[in-house]
């Protein structure tokens, strides 16, 4: 189904429109979720939250779909999985930690992200790919997949010229400290 087969569906029976990409997407959008450690419960909330947005797209024609219906949804839940463990991952629980457990160093320089600014400034995509690669330990051929690269080789070269950008960023940090 493409872009224009879509809208037309969902003009003329939006209910038909819902069951067949519920249909054809689901099964591989659950099975994406359980491979990142998700559960159905999860999956159907993020299929339902892109069955949404998707619908509401149609209806402000803000939709620019360049494959099928079924890789865009699939591509959506899988961008809100991604940001929902973000997400999740920065949410700490204060109360397991007691107040004295851990004390900086007085002396010690102000340190703390310079790490993720770097990684900022290389942009959000190389950040993300990264994330995945060193942080969810995804496998190229994940990474392959989740990043809509068309091989691994692709990937990998993207993750090669990523971490360049990284490299070069703390160079030019070095050099100013130095030239300082």
């Amino acid at each position: 189904m493409n872009q224009s087969e879509l809208i037309q569906l969902f003009r003329q029976d939006r209910e038909s429109a819902f069951r067949e990409i519920y249909r054809d997407a689901f099964p591989q959008v659950a099975a994406l979720i359980a491979r990142r450690k998700g559960t159905l419960e999860e999956a159907k909330d993020v299929f339902h939250e892109a069955l949404i947005a998707l619908f509401e797209k149609c209806q402000t024609e803000e939709l620019q779909i360049r494959g099928s219906v079924i890789s865009y949804v699939v591509g959506m839940c899988r961008n809100q999985w991604s940001n929902y463990l973000r997400k999740k991952q920065r949410e700490i629980p204060t109360d397991d930690f007691s107040e004295n457990e851990y004390e900086a160093e007085p002396d010690a320089p102000e340190r703390s992200g310079s790490l993720i600014r770097y990684l900022e400034k290389a942009g959000k995509k190389c950040l993300d790919l990264l994330q995945a690669v060193y942080y969810f330990r995804y496998n190229m051929q994940e990474v392959a997949e989740e990043f809509g690269f068309r091989s691994v080789r692709s990937a990998t070269v993207q993750k090669y010229k990523c971490m360049e950008k990284v490299r070069n960023e703390v160079a030019k940090r070095a050099d100013e400290t130095v030239s300082a």
